[in-house]
């Protein structure tokens, strides 16, 4: 069997049975975008520029919270999120944007509002990180 050579981009550039080329990685922020559960950041900007944008949650600790969110985003860390349910009631129709640091937060908490009934809960793609690289608005609260 023949080496293989492995190309700059970090994966194999070699053709694979059918004729069919190995295609590169993507980074968590294209996973997610690729997804039909997920909403970009500049869309959501945009979204929120119009007027029309879904309701916000952010399950990120209260630090994280406080040194810099989304706009309008409603707090509720992730561990806490089963008790606050009862305070998000108003949002169950709405569709739902939840983002965190960089991903695992929201994937938890999204499964925990689809289990009580949150039907439209989309993931911001690339989270805060995206969001912050997008350039957009960050809002900071207290000390």
């Amino acid at each position: 069997m023949r080496s293989r050579k492995r190309t700059d981009e970090g994966y194999r550039n070699q053709r694979r049975p059918g004729g069919l080329r190995r295609s590169p990685p993507m980074h968590n922020d294209e996973m997610a975008a690729a997804t039909t559960s997920a909403i970009t950041s500049t869309v959501l900007a945009a979204r929120m520029a119009a007027g029309i944008a879904p309701a916000v949650l952010d399950v990120r600790s209260g630090l994280e919270y406080r040194r810099g969110h989304v706009p309008g985003a409603v707090h509720a860390p992730f561990w806490l999120l089963p008790f606050r349910l009862p305070h998000l009631t108003a949002l169950r129709q709405r569709p739902l944007v939840v983002y965190c640091g960089h991903g695992p937060r929201a994937w938890l908490a999204r499964a925990v509002l689809r289990r009580h009934g949150y039907a439209r809960v989309l993931l911001l793609a690339g989270h805060m990180r995206a969001w912050r690289r997008g350039g957009h608005e960050v809002v900071r609260t207290g000390r």
